[in-house]
């Protein structure tokens, strides 16, 4: 009897445990990033323009270093936003999307950010 109840305490905590499934990776073509001034600087301002997004996304995000900047979808569908990077080093930026109900995150660029000055 102990040794049931040991196997199913087992069986429990493991799938209490477990870890969360990964988010769906987006099916499509991804998207591409233009970012100028190309030389990104910390402190400064950023424009970040995002070409390349399916029809019916919604929700458009940029995502970087723990801080998310909300996008503008222009005439000719791409979307744009004004970012400041905080901290010098790489800076990964990724693009997070909604599209028929199912959500993704891309990455959109890696930079190399410099000390602003």
């Amino acid at each position: 009897m102990i040794s049931l109840l040991l196997s199913l305490l087992l069986i429990l905590f493991g799938g209490l445990t477990a870890p969360a499934p990964a988010p769906a990776s987006y099916p499509g073509r991804p998207p591409t990033v233009v970012v100028k001034p190309a030389g990104v600087r910390t402190g400064k301002p950023a424009h970040v323009t995002v070409l390349g997004m399916p029809r019916g996304a919604s929700h458009v995000r940029l995502v970087a270093d723990g801080s998310s900047w909300p996008t503008r979808m222009l005439p000719d569908h791409t979307f744009t936003a004004t970012v400041e990077p905080q901290t010098a080093g790489p800076w990964e930026l990724n693009i997070s999307f909604t599209v028929h109900g199912h959500h993704y995150t891309v990455l959109g660029a890696v930079m190399t950010v410099r000390s602003g000055g």
